[in-house]
């Protein structure tokens, strides 16, 4: 009977023993994916760095050109008009170009709201300029902890986290100090995107 248990025990513990192998073998495979999309995404974050970068020197372009650009479509909508202007006193009682003349009025009509939507929108907040930087929203925007106490915070853009007394992780799990003496601390995101600007949390210990 001990030989039976014996080998029920070994049969069992082979069994374990390869479930334990081919589990350890799927975590590597989900951390190895794991690794290989975090890279992914570290490239596409630098990309869209760069691209925001080259985006910035288009907007300035733009509105060092913008008002050369605007001249050049007023002269040309005002010779257009002088155009439609000359048309319609020569074609006196002729519909086909009275017709003609409200045509090219009407077109004329539409690049004039064209152009002056764009001036709106490059001159009012929001158009060419520069769109204002975002900031980054922490979760839970303030914490009260005891001495050594733990909390998890969270960021809603990726970001790189630091404390001023305690300490936090990459993960944002953060640790207050354990010095009675210290009664706050600060916890600051600050995004890996260039164009969403840091925050801060405040943690009261005590």
């Amino acid at each position: 009977m001990s030989d039976l248990k014996q080998e029920f025990f070994e049969f069992i513990g082979a069994r374990l023993q390869a479930q334990l192998e081919a589990s350890m073998k799927r975590i590597e495979h989900a951390l190895t994916r794991i690794g290989e999309q975090l890279t992914a995404q570290s490239t596409a974050l630098s990309r869209l760095q760069a691209d925001n970068e080259a985006t910035k020197a288009q907007i300035a372009e733009l509105q060092a050109n913008f008002q050369t650009q605007s001249d050049a479509i007023n002269a040309a909508n005002a010779r257009l008009q002088k155009s439609i202007d000359d048309l319609k006193n020569a074609a006196g009682n002729d519909d086909a170009l009275n017709a003609i003349a409200t045509d090219q009025e009407a077109a004329l009509g539409s690049l004039k709201a064209i152009s002056e939507g764009m001036a709106a929108s490059a001159t009012s907040e929001g158009g060419l300029d520069q769109p204002p930087a975002t900031q980054v929203a922490i979760t839970p925007p303030s914490a009260s902890l005891a001495p050594g106490g733990t909390q998890a915070f969270s960021s809603s853009v990726p970001s790189a986290w630091a404390a001023t007394s305690g300490s936090i992780d990459a993960n944002g799990n953060y640790t207050a100090p354990s010095d009675p003496s210290i009664i706050g601390d600060d916890v600051t995101a600050t995004p890996l995107d260039t164009t969403v600007s840091a925050a801060t949390a405040h943690v009261t210990i005590g």
